[in-house]
């Protein structure tokens, strides 16, 4: 959502994950801390709105919901079809694009590369876990997406972390979309 409010306008503003954790819970078929997926949270954000990270602190446990303004509204979101080409085309035609993954053992990242051979599952029942892919690269014989994470600039590579590309690790390619203002 942050990308696409630069793209329209040019200013790059922290949204809230707070205001999503508290606020797009049951209704909306995502579990606070627990987990949930974007599309939900997308559905949420174009009925309610979403805050600032600066109106709405991340505090890293489920409060009561309290929201007060609607900084940011969208107006729908488009899936993409699950073919990691195609995300990548998107990736490089729209900005960033959200994604769903299976992150059970991404709390224990610190650097490298995600291969997704033993550290995730990739079957689309297992997905438990939303990121945004931001970008991708190769180096040598390694492709790889880069992705942010939303559990703050101290976990990973600054809040970052580096996916497996052309293999769907982690199920990467099963959910993916991105917001319209």
């Amino acid at each position: 959502m942050e990308g696409q409010i630069f793209l329209k306008n040019g200013s790059l503003e922290s949204l809230s994950p707070q205001n999503l954790v508290d606020c797009a819970t049951s209704v909306y078929n995502n579990d606070g801390c627990n987990g949930g997926l974007m599309d939900n949270a997308f559905q949420y954000v174009i009925k309610n709105g979403i805050e600032t990270e600066q109106k709405y602190p991340y505090k890293g446990v489920d409060e009561k919901c309290r929201q007060k303004e609607h900084t940011h509204k969208f107006r729908k979101y488009l899936d993409i079809d699950p073919d990691e080409k195609d995300i990548a085309k998107a990736l490089s035609a729209r900005g960033p694009i959200s994604a769903a993954m299976e992150a059970s053992r991404l709390p224990f990242y610190s650097h490298g590369i995600v291969d997704g051979k033993s550290k995730c599952s990739n079957h689309p029942s297992d997905l438990n876990h939303g990121v945004l892919l931001v970008g991708y690269q190769t180096e040598g014989d390694d492709d790889y997406w880069i992705v942010k994470n939303s559990w703050g600039t101290d976990w990973g590579e600054q809040g970052y972390f580096k996916l497996r590309r052309n293999v769907n690790a982690c199920g990467i390619k099963y959910v993916t979309s991105f917001p319209q203002l």
